[in-house]
């Protein structure tokens, strides 16, 4: 959305006359995407956090997952 609105603002300078500029911010979209792919692929989503590995047996041991009452208070009235 953010890209569109400086799209918009990029074609209507000097009243549409350089509309072509705002199709430069789509090599921001592939640059940004293609930067996430890379990083996705380093993260390790294999084994879930709440997912404890014991490193002698190599068994998984399940660990008590996450619910909302590990929350602070606060931040679940925000």
């Amino acid at each position: 959305m953010i890209l569109l609105q400086l799209a918009g603002i990029l074609a209507a300078k000097n009243d549409g006359a350089q509309w072509y500029n705002a199709y430069l911010l789509g090599i921001l979209a592939v640059l940004g995407l293609a930067s996430f792919l890379v990083l996705a692929k380093k993260a390790d989503l294999s084994t879930p956090s709440y997912v404890n590995v014991d490193a002698n047996s190599g068994n998984a041991i399940e660990a008590k997952k996450p619910s909302l009452r590990d929350l602070p208070g606060l931040l679940v009235l925000a």
